[in-house]
């Protein structure tokens, strides 16, 4: 259900609950009253009803803001774990590119190979419902009105001395004349007929001892009903019950409407007949002679279901003369004060960022403040537009360790927040606040605590032990604030000619802590535990080579082809190196592995061979075919087209291998075409900013575009209490997805924090379907079932059991 419906929807609902409170309260406070004000009562809600109705339909007119209180206390550490961490990676260095890349190769294999839990669409569900009771209560009442009109056909014409005793009695109430007619179908005097009455007399009353009397004191009441327009009243509160009915307020409106209405008519027939025990025995004759239900439509005389109330109130129902100006007045400005409450709307402004977040920075050990620490606050806006944009601030702590960070103006989520703290001497620490941040979670003061740090180094060397200048090298060591598998740069250098690197402030314990070395005549020293010590040597090895050609099908070179050696996506790329006029190529200090190795030219269709590197590797050779077109089409959730859309080739061959090079972007009519795709099916990634990010689009060559649909991010909103219904004061939320190989949901979007019961997190990457995983601490944590991924934003209510319980 999306944002906006909800919110309609709630606001009708509590529009709805005050006009028909109000009404109750009202009803039940004129009970002794003249019955008329009952009548008027439910002939105004009716109106306002309608009001309300009509005003959910249109944009309001004012709004009302209302603002929620919210609590700013410090964020507590997360055990929520990333699992997009990826080899030496660390923060800011890894590109958008390479996550999107290893998101979507965690779920691809869950294409073909995994199921899902069904979700539940309880607001579709609920929707038709609704319209299945709605619309059969409107097609009782259309039958009723049919079934009236048959009545009136198949009936006869009155007697001339009654049809002259309803023309006296009109004239003496100052109505038209209204026709008479009898029918021996009906049990009881009816009034039918919407906007030309009749009044039905039954052809028993005919037979009647008392025939005459009896006869006026049923036209005398039917036409009291038909002066004050009872029936056609009466329709309209039956067809707005039908558009509130699930409100169990209005499931009695229209028999109380009714029910004031036959009092009122009730004490005019007592007041023209002038003799109220014989209308009392007429009422009562009536009731008897009814030996099944009363019409659908009509306002019947007596039902037996009601006689004893009507008989008992003849004998105390206050006079009932017409109300006079100051009804007029009264019911205007209600219809006025409600209609103007109807046309507004309830503005639930979101509860603003905190200006500041004050950060103090001490010694782990003795907590003294540490001044002239260095701090480099990185965060990245929450607009969809800036997804991937970080500005960075740079703070230094006073004499007391603090220093104060001003958050940016607007209220949307923050998608990540991190502290950076440099200081001589200690560890340089890195403090995740999270992901997807909302307002209401954002921290207004944190303390850092640094690690004293010890100096380690060593030197890069050759199989020889010659020292290698130019090597790069980063040591990184894994985040503590909060735990977690991510890995941060300590430090980024290049060696000199001696080869040596030096690191001042290495963790005491550096179990944790790894290095990566590059060099371009050497195999990637990747992501290897660091030697303790001060004169650690570090051996690279120059690898293997890889040689081989590429023609095409008649044996001629393609100068224009490009190889690729590695696993691709995520995982480091050996190379993409172009090949020569000959079609030949040549690539060294490649890792003895197995791997892959990919060829891709303009017009061709891209091959890749599973080979074994080593020494004795002889020439891998490709011969490529011509390449096949694939069509795309990408357009947004409206149908509409989307300009400037990236898509990119993401796996193909049974969707195991991800080494392909192709991307591109839409045109003004959302078009975009590869003329050099393989002829089996290819998964596909887009991206736009203002929308979620598609995954998992597997198409193949075709004549005809593909249509890719964009959709807006979902968000998810949600409650969360414990077994006693408690709200749980602090825990961690996280969007997750399917593992197909370890059969379990992973988290891949990093985590958000949640406070007093409440959280806010949005999914932007559109995998057809995902998971909301929650975790606090002394709870057990918890996985929602496989949520769709469409434009209705969702609303969860979670019950955490605790840890060790049932």
């Amino acid at each position: 259900m999306s944002s906006y419906l909800e919110s309609t929807l709630v606001q009708l609902t509590a529009k709805v609950t005050i006009v028909l409170l109000t009404a109750w309260l009202a009803h039940f406070a004129l009970r002794k009253w003249n019955p008329r004000w009952q009548v008027w009562l439910w002939r105004v809600t009716t109106v306002n009803m309608a009001i309300v109705l009509f005003a959910a339909i249109i944009p309001p007119w004012y709004s009302v803001p209302l603002r929620l209180p919210t609590t700013n206390a410090p964020v507590s550490q997360s055990i929520i774990e990333d699992a997009s961490t990826h080899g030496a990676r660390g923060p800011g260095e890894a590109s958008h590119r390479d996550v999107i890349e290893f998101k979507s190769a965690v779920v691809a294999a869950s294409i073909a190979n995994s199921t899902h839990k069904f979700h539940f669409n309880w607001a579709v569900c609920g929707g038709v419902l609704y319209c299945l009771i709605a619309g059969s209560m409107l097609a009782r009442l259309v039958a009723g009105l049919w079934i009236a009109r048959c009545e009136i056909t198949t009936s006869e014409s009155a007697p001339e001395w009654i049809e002259r005793i309803a023309k006296q009695m009109a004239q003496e109430s100052n109505v038209s004349s209204i026709p008479i007619r009898v029918t021996d179908r009906i049990d009881s005097p009816v009034l039918c007929g919407v906007f030309q009455n009749t009044i039905l007399l039954p052809d028993a009353m005919l037979q009647s001892q008392s025939l005459e009397r009896d006869a006026r004191g049923a036209i005398a009441h039917e036409m009291a009903h038909a002066a004050t327009h009872d029936l056609l009243w009466d329709i309209l509160v039956a067809v707005i019950a039908a558009f509130v009915w699930p409100h169990p307020l209005s499931w009695r409106a229209r028999s109380a409407h009714r029910s004031a209405c036959e009092r009122v008519s009730d004490r005019v027939a007592v007041e023209t007949l002038g003799d109220l025990a014989a209308y009392q025995s007429l009422v009562a004759r009536v009731a008897l002679r009814v030996s099944k239900a009363a019409p659908k439509v009509g306002l019947a005389m007596a039902r037996q279901s009601e006689v004893r109330q009507r008989l008992a109130s003849l004998a105390n129902c206050p006079a009932v003369p017409r109300l006079g100006r100051s009804t007029l007045i009264i019911v205007s400005c209600i219809i006025v004060v409600i209609g103007l409450m109807a046309v507004g709307s309830i503005a639930m402004q979101p509860v603003p960022r905190p200006k500041t977040l004050q950060l103090k920075v001490v010694h782990c050990v003795t907590h003294a403040p540490i001044p002239n620490a260095k701090i480099e606050a990185h965060f990245e806006p929450g607009e969809v537009a800036a997804f991937g944009v970080r500005t960075e601030h740079s703070l230094t702590t006073n004499e007391d360790g603090e220093a104060t960070f001003e958050y940016p103006v607007g209220n949307e989520p923050l998608r990540i927040l991190t502290a950076t703290v440099y200081q001589p001497g200690f560890v340089k620490q890195y403090t995740i606040f999270g992901q997807d941040l909302i307002p209401a979670v954002l921290p207004t003061e944190k303390t850092i605590q640094l690690l004293p740090g010890k100096k380690i180094g060593g030197c890069v060397v050759d199989g020889n032990g010659k020292p290698v200048s130019g090597a790069e090298v980063s040591v990184l060591t894994q985040t503590t604030d909060p735990p977690s598998d991510l890995h941060y740069h300590l430090l980024d250098t290049t060696t000199e000619q001696d080869g040596i690197w030096t690191l001042d402030d290495a963790p005491l314990d550096v179990s944790a802590t790894k290095i990566s070395i590059k060099h371009p005549g050497f195999t990637e020293y990747s992501f290897q535990s660091i030697q303790d010590r001060v004169d650690g040597q570090y051996v690279l090895d120059r690898g293997v080579s890889l040689s081989g050609r590429v023609t095409d099908k008649n044996g001629s070179p393609i100068p224009t082809a490009h190889i690729t050696v590695g696993r691709g996506g995520w995982r480091r790329m050996e190379g993409i190196l172009p090949v020569t006029k000959e079609g030949t190529f040549t690539l060294d200090t490649v890792k003895p592995e197995s791997t892959w190795v990919t060829v891709d030219a303009d017009g061709y269709a891209p091959q890749v061979k599973n080979v074994e590197l080593n020494r004795e590797t002889g020439s891998v050779d490709f011969q490529l075919l011509p390449g096949n077109t694939t069509h795309f089409k990408v357009v947004g959730d409206n149908g509409k087209a989307v300009e400037g859309a990236s898509i990119w080739a993401s796996s193909w061959n049974d969707l195991r291998i991800r080494t392909l090079r192709w991307e591109d972007e839409t045109d003004h009519n959302g078009l975009a075409t590869w003329d050099s795709a393989p002829l089996e099916p290819v998964m596909f990634s887009v991206i736009s900013p203002g929308y979620a990010a598609l995954r998992n689009a597997v198409v193949g060559p075709n004549d005809k575009p593909h249509i890719l649909c964009l959709h807006r991010p979902v968000r998810v909103r949600g409650t969360v209490i414990d077994s006693d219904e408690k709200k749980v004061p602090e825990f961690r939320v996280a969007i997750g997805q399917w593992h197909a190989i370890h059969n379990k949901v992973v988290v891949l979007n990093g985590h958000s924090r949640g406070r007093d019961g409440q959280f806010e997190i949005e999914c932007t990457e559109d995998y057809g379907r995902f998971y909301v995983c929650i975790e606090a601490e002394g709870f057990q944590s918890w996985t929602s079932d496989a949520i769709p991924f469409d434009n209705s934003n969702q609303k969860l209510v979670v019950k955490l059991k605790a840890r060790g319980g049932l």
